[in-house]
């Protein structure tokens, strides 16, 4: 038994001399309690496996380390896993811990099967570790009193999640003093005035001046932002109503005629936003389609000498279409008013295009100024 115990060990040993001397070029890294050995393969096997094992390929092979043969190993992308010692019930076993963050509190990942994950604690040049508790109220309480020295990050524990990337933003925020806002879940109102370029096409069967107007209205909506992954990019999606009217002069049958155009507009967005946090104002800008459910009115005037009267069923010219499909852009900036709750203003240009075909001469676009609060 001891030979051959001496014979794994005396293996072990030359795989690292080999590799020390053989291996060049690559991003992973390996540490026994003697020595590091750098430019190495290290194999991204998943997570429940890295925390088995340390994966190094040499050559054409893989070999596997276990957590007492290799106290740390690195992957490529700065992915640290360390060997700790895990109390589980009345046993302990050795695994690697992932180390998401490394400063004045070290904050480690492990994940055994889907769905059973922990997270630990170590503080500055110690080794003991701290199960972080995540259940509801006693994960806040827990980390409320262990980043008590930083009260910016502090009053971020009664919100976040139990999750990899929250606590990871955290513990980072924590560790570097960033006073900044967390990404989470919002909701919010918006009223503003928007502006409508209205371009008149000519259709090849009237006498029509092409024409551009600029028509101001009035919009409001609503909306929600789910962060993606906890982080600056987030999904935003939103409705809102516009309504305008306009006005376009035309030559039909040699006779002038004013057309009067009345528009409601219901609007749906697909946006991507990506903001960039601070402690009070967050820029942000969006982009993503939007689809427009159009009603409208019209009407024919006509004019003569003696007169100017309401013409009836002049005419069935079809100046906008029902449905309508475009993009947006914007940019603006959010502003804390309290914790919980913000202000925020923005500058979206939307353009429209047909969808439901038929003769459209009205071309829409528009430039939106809003603003609102974000809960």
């Amino acid at each position: 038994m001891d030979g051959q115990m001496m014979k794994r060990q005396f293996g072990f040993l030359l795989f690292i001399f080999v590799a020390s001397v053989s291996v060049f070029g690559q991003k992973g890294y390996f540490s026994t309690d003697t020595s590091t050995i750098r430019n190495v393969e290290t194999v991204d096997a998943g997570e429940i496996a890295n925390s088995q094992f340390c994966h190094i390929k040499f050559g054409k092979t893989v070999e596997k380390f276990t957590p007492q043969q290799v106290k740390e190993y690195g992957i490529s992308r700065n992915r640290v896993y360390r060997s700790f010692r895990i109390k589980s019930g009345n046993t302990t076993h050795h695994c690697f811990l992932q180390r998401l963050v490394g400063g004045r509190l070290n904050l480690y990942y492990l994940k055994r099967a889907k769905g059973d994950v922990s997270f630990y604690v170590t503080k500055y040049l110690s080794d003991s570790l701290i199960l972080i508790p995540l259940a509801g109220e006693e994960f806040k309480v827990f980390l409320s009193g262990l980043l008590a020295d930083f009260p910016p990050a502090a009053e971020k524990a009664g919100f976040i999640e139990a999750e990899k990337f929250s606590l990871t933003r955290l513990f980072l925020d924590y560790n570097n003093y960033y006073d900044r806002q967390f990404p989470r879940f919002h909701y919010g109102i918006t009223l503003g005035q928007s502006y409508f370029r209205v371009a008149y096409k000519k259709p090849d069967y009237l006498d029509l001046d092409s024409y551009i107007g600029y028509d101001p209205c009035f919009t409001m909506g609503a909306f929600a932002s789910y962060p993606i992954r906890h982080g600056d990019f987030a999904f935003q999606p939103s409705v809102n109503f516009k309504h305008f009217d306009t006005e376009i002069r035309m030559m039909l049958d040699s006779k002038l005629y004013d057309y009067f155009v009345e528009c409601s507009m219901w609007n749906a967005q697909l946006l991507l936003k990506y903001t960039v946090y601070t402690r009070k104002v967050n820029p942000f800008i969006v982009a993503g389609p939007i689809y427009s459910f159009v009603q409208s009115r019209s009407e024919l005037y006509g004019y003569s000498y003696e007169f100017y009267q309401r013409i009836i069923n002049v005419s069935s010219l079809k100046l906008i279409n029902r449905s309508l499909g475009g993009f947006v852009l914007g940019s603006g900036f959010t502003y804390q008013i309290k914790s919980g709750l913000s202000g925020f203003m923005d500058v979206q240009y939307a353009r429209y295009y047909n969808l439901s075909g038929g003769n459209d001469i009205l071309k829409l676009s528009d430039i939106s100024c809003s603003v609102g609060l974000m809960f």
